[in-house]
C-alpha cells in the first residue's frame, strides 16, 4: 500500500522513538498518536480496497511495539522494527 511522504515520515519517527530505549515511553506514545492522526487524515484518500486490513494491521503492530517497549525497552522486538526498515531490499 502506498502512503504519502508525510505518513511515512510519521511512521519513521514513531519507530525510532519506540525502538530507542533512551526515549521515554510517553514520547513514543505521543509519536504513535501523531502517526495515527496523520494516517487517519489520509485514509479516505486511499483507493486500495484492502485499506481496512492494512490500517488495522498497522495499528496493531504499533500498539504491540508500545507494549513491548513498556515491558522491556531493550527487547529484540522493538529493535528489530527499526532494523527491518533500515535494511529493506
Amino acid at each position: 500500500m502506498k502512503y504519502s511522504k508525510k505518513v511515512l515520515e510519521a511512521k519513521e519517527v514513531f519507530e525510532e522513538n519506540v525502538c530507542d530505549y533512551t526515549v521515554p515511553w510517553d514520547a513514543a506514545l505521543n509519536s504513535f498518536h501523531n502517526y495515527m492522526d496523520i494516517l487517519r487524515s489520509e485514509y479516505s484518500l486511499c483507493d486500495n480496497p484492502q485499506k481496512e486490513m492494512y490500517t488495522s494491521f498497522e495499528i496493531d503492530r504499533c500498539a504491540m511495539l508500545l507494549k513491548q517497549k513498556h515491558l522491556n525497552p531493550k527487547s529484540l522486538g522493538t529493535s528489530f522494527a527499526l532494523w527491518k526498515n533500515n535494511h529493506r531490499s
